[in-house]
């Protein structure tokens, strides 16, 4: 998790930072599965204020700071002790974490923690884990515009089978119009998604996915075995 001190600082500016992504996502799984939560990756996401003031608020505790990346710009920071953090900048202008859930994928990854550890849940992504759904938030943002990515389907793959989830009726029947987009999706990015698949418990969930979303197709060779025995 973040340093305190950072997030102090943020919110003595003004800011709200929420914890994103896969840290909500996996701790929300583990009290519902009732296991010990052992969640890795955690994205901070910061509200209502800027980049700059952001920046200019965590300067006095932090070695290093700046804004890296084109596309989708973040705040990269290093801590006197050399630990390497960064900050999400909310997508589209978002200023409340409803508005910036819309722009991620899937509901399970759309949950956030407030700097008081509450879960924040805007989209049904805890309903949605406990029946084991992969359900798209807001189909408008999924593969469309500055911060849609098709690739996202192949991403759901991964997470059906890691997972034993299944995609749900309206997700893909959605998905099944974009099938013909899987030449956007660079080679080592459909490679990385299929190595979790592999890696995977449950990896026939994957493959239900993939038919239930008509991505199947993509691969004629696999196509070809629906319907045939196998031992």
């Amino acid at each position: 998790m973040f340093p305190k001190a950072i997030i102090e600082k943020i919110i003595e500016a003004g800011g709200r930072p929420y914890v994103v992504g896969g840290y909500p996502r996996d701790s929300v799984e583990a009290q519902i599965k009732g296991y010990a939560a052992q969640p890795k990756d955690g994205d901070v996401e910061v509200f209502g204020i800027d980049a700059q003031t952001i920046m200019d608020a965590v300067r006095p505790v932090v070695a290093e700071v700046k804004i890296v990346g084109a596309q989708f710009p973040i705040i990269w920071i290093r801590t006197r002790k050399g630990e390497q953090y960064e900050i999400a900048i909310p997508r589209g202008g978002a200023t409340t974490v409803a508005e910036g859930a819309r722009f991620r994928d899937f509901t399970m990854n759309g949950i956030a923690i407030d700097p008081e550890g509450k879960i924040v849940d805007t989209v049904g992504g805890e309903a949605d884990i406990r029946s084991g759904t992969i359900r798209i938030i807001d189909q408008r943002y999924f593969a469309e515009g500055e911060y849609g990515d098709v690739g996202r389907v192949m991403r759901g793959m991964q997470f059906a089978a890691r997972k034993g989830m299944s995609v749900d009726r309206e997700s893909a029947k959605y998905m099944r119009t974009i099938r013909g987009r899987y030449g956007e999706i660079a080679i080592e990015r459909i490679w990385g998604e299929w190595k979790k698949w592999a890696k995977a418990e449950r990896p026939s969930y994957g493959i239900e996915y993939m038919y239930s979303t008509g991505w199947i197709y993509n691969y004629p060779a696999i196509a070809k075995m629906i319907g045939v025995p196998q031992d």
